[in-house]
């Protein structure tokens, strides 16, 4: 609003109090409002921003183009015409009386169907809607009987608009897609370029899909807590059992059948030194080798199922008692090292085992075969799990030619059933170096 004593700038168009865009003459009057010529005659107050237009309707013999020619003398007479002819009226005559707007609602649609009708003028209401029910059409109107032209509207959804909507004449309010939440319709009408006091309020409330509510989510996430907590319980049982199982397995073997084999052993050995009958003697002999021999294999069952030997520091104290006495046996200069960080490792007893036989095989053929004077066996980490490298300085042999021992292939077939990657290299009278690298994650 201008003050008389300054001024400044400000912007009307059709959407503030303007009918039209368009203007053509202005002129002041005495009392230092302004007369403008626009599709009519419009009357504009700078100092309550208040205009009233005036045509055939309420006042005027004929409608006139902003095209016209104006002019207001000192006695407020105001004189427009033009093709030889004009009209004059006395700017003091002009009745500026109020004008009674009744604004309502008019219908609202819902996902393209009518929702309601006649709303009405109520200052406030409540439209609860489904999740679903997100696109929303407001249509508004007004009761008036005067100055149509001069009506325009605003609009705004408290909650989803910035600021308010000038919609002008357009008397549709249209929302698409509205996310879940509450929120205020707002409207408002002008009056000849004033926003008048009354308006319509409406809440709107759209509620949030039950799978994105706080409580679904939450249900489903305790019950997702829950059934891990569940399988983790239940895998624990498991394994508990499993474990139980391979001690009593492993204790039952040991009490049993080891003892017995042993006694087996002792006896045959007690009664071969007894007999002169060198064939009984012999037999006796070999009934007491055979018993040694299923008690070492039955001292390795017994070492891989008990699950206390699940870790890798036992590994590598079972390879050593295995390799020490085979090396010292034949002489052979020897170098055995594991890494550090190796020792917390837990294998699985599956693993566990087929290290320790592919050990077993490459070292007895190191001995059988290598007639090599110094050999390296070396435990290594690395990022996924650990390699096994034995190594000796022996007489070698061609990998490629073919070989009626089976005990290389039945390496590589133990290496290739638990995902194990396995390596031969051997030079003729140079040496061989076998690595095993093994996954554990």
């Amino acid at each position: 609003m201008l003050n008389r004593d300054r001024f400044q700038f400000k912007l009307f168009s059709t959407t503030n109090g303007l009918n039209s865009n368009i203007i053509g003459n202005i002129h002041l009057d005495k009392n230092k409002e302004f007369w403008f010529l626009n599709y009519g005659l419009l009357h504009f107050n700078p100092y309550n921003e208040t205009s009233t237009l005036y045509d055939i309707s309420n006042g005027l013999h004929e409608n006139i183009n902003f095209d016209k020619s104006i002019y207001i003398d000192y006695d407020n007479n105001i004189y427009f015409g033009s093709e030889g002819k004009y009209e004059t009226y006395c700017l003091n005559d002009f009745h500026y009386s109020s004008i009674d707007i009744k604004l309502l609602i008019e219908s609202i649609e819902i996902n393209g169907q009518n929702y309601i009708k006649d709303y009405g003028n109520t200052k406030n209401q409540l439209l609860n809607l489904a999740a679903s029910q997100n696109n929303i059409t407001f249509r508004y109107a007004t009761i008036c009987f005067q100055d149509v032209e001069q009506i325009k509207f605003r609009y705004k959804l408290e909650g989803f608009d910035k600021d308010w909507v000038l919609a002008g004449n357009d008397k549709e309010a249209k929302y698409t897609n509205l996310p879940a939440g509450e929120y205020n319709f707002i409207l408002q009408v002008m009056n000849r370029g004033v926003w008048l006091d009354q308006q319509i309020k409406i809440k709107v409330v759209i509620p949030q899909y039950f799978y994105k509510t706080i409580w679904f989510i939450s249900i489903i996430f305790f019950v997702f807590i829950l059934t891990v907590f569940l399988i983790f319980k239940y895998r624990m049982r498991q394994l508990l059992k499993m474990e139980r199982l391979r001690t009593r397995i492993a204790t039952d073997i040991h009490d049993e059948v080891g003892s017995t084999l042993s006694s087996i052993s002792i006896l045959s050995e007690i009664a071969g030194k007894q007999l002169e009958n060198t064939k009984s003697s012999g037999i006796l002999n070999e009934i007491h080798n055979g018993a040694i021999s299923v008690l070492e294999k039955i001292d390795d069952i017994i070492w891989l199922v008990y699950p206390k030997n699940d870790k890798f520091s036992n590994l590598e104290l079972r390879i050593h008692e295995f390799a020490v006495p085979l090396f010292e046996s034949k002489n052979i200069q020897f170098k055995i090292i594991f890494d550090k960080n190796l020792s917390i490792l837990k294998l699985p007893m599956e693993v566990r085992r087929d290290v320790y036989l592919i050990a077993k095989e490459i070292i007895n053929n190191l001995i059988k075969h290598s007639e090599c004077e110094m050999a390296y066996i070396n435990f290594k980490e690395y990022s996924s799990g650990f390699t096994m490298e034995i190594e000796d300085n022996g007489k070698g042999f061609d990998t490629e030619a073919s070989s009626s021992r089976n005990g290389l292939s039945n390496i590589k077939r133990r290496s290739m059933q638990f995902g194990a990657e396995l390596s031969v290299n051997s030079i003729v009278g140079q040496g061989t170096k076998i690595i095993l690298k093994v996954k554990t994650i």
